[in-house]
């Protein structure tokens, strides 16, 4: 239900990002964005009581989490708002379709991961789709134009005269 309810916010901010017409640059629509996500989170930390103590974090953890700010949150949030705003939504939606694909070969390559024939297929599928949804359309037929006479129309010209 969370991821199904991320998607459908993720969808409704998109098709809000191409409505309306923003005065401020992608990067200042990520940092907006990233701080509102963060205050239901704040607020859920606090109802839980969930408790912090900033002394008990190592260095690596901290420059992790500073890697994860920077260029898992702002530089992609970015990215993706440079995208909605340079392309269709369509398109740009589409265009995250790469996302999984880089993560099965990243995992692959980077850690060692088996890749077997259904991970295989899926990256097909998703190929697959992208093209299908990307190839040209073909223009439509144009319409041949349909001669009324005026007279069908109620108006009578003899009756100017």
């Amino acid at each position: 239900l969370a991821m199904t309810g991320s998607a459908i916010a993720w969808a409704i901010g998109t098709l809000g990002m191409k409505q309306i017409r923003w005065t401020t640059s992608p990067a200042v629509q990520s940092g907006w964005q990233l701080l509102f996500g963060a205050m239901p989170m704040g607020i859920g930390i606090l109802v839980i009581g969930e408790r912090f103590d900033p002394a008990t974090v190592d260095a690596q953890a901290w420059f992790a989490l500073a890697y994860l700010i920077v260029v898992g949150l702002l530089l992609s949030q970015w990215a993706w708002f440079g995208a909605v705003h340079a392309l269709p939504a369509t398109v740009a939606g589409i265009g995250s379709l790469s996302v999984p694909v880089v993560g099965v070969i990243g995992s692959a390559i980077w850690l060692g991961e088996r890749v077997g024939a259904s991970e295989i297929a899926a990256l097909v599928l998703i190929g697959a789709s992208v093209l299908l949804a990307m190839r040209p359309q073909s223009a439509p037929e144009p319409a041949t134009p349909v001669r009324v006479p005026a007279t069908a129309l109620g108006f009578d010209p003899k009756r100017l005269r």
